[in-house]
């Protein structure tokens, strides 16, 4: 049993490496495009650490949704890209849009004396 845990931990930290690495370098290349575009580049990106924090919890989160409303969360999808991407602002954004989208469709299908 041991054996199994310490395969699927070290498993998810090769993962989590990969995934630190990758968001470094795409922070890099951004940040340089920025600079050599003479537009600002400090303070646009949250630290990778961060990302890497919001990312592992996604999952957790998406659990609660039923494989239906996840094929129907395109703002979800969007949130995941700003996060990855280092854009919380827009990340949260894409958040409230997705409940502003699931606000009205419960109002279509509920009556709307229902929220009265």
């Amino acid at each position: 049993m041991n054996n199994e845990i310490s395969t699927t931990t070290s498993g998810n930290l090769k993962e989590q490496q990969d995934t630190s690495l990758d968001l470094f370098k795409f922070e890099k290349g951004l940040i340089t495009y920025l600079q050599e575009s003479g537009l600002p580049s400090d303070s646009v990106l949250v630290p990778v650490p961060q990302r890497i924090n919001v990312y592992r919890n996604i999952p957790d989160a998406l659990f609660n949704l039923s494989p239906e409303s996840r094929s129907n969360s395109l703002y979800i999808s969007k949130f995941v890209a700003a996060v990855t991407a280092g854009l919380f602002d827009a990340a949260l954004n894409y958040l409230w849009d997705e409940t502003i989208n699931e606000l009205r469709n419960r109002v279509v299908h509920y009556d709307l004396n229902y929220f009265f």
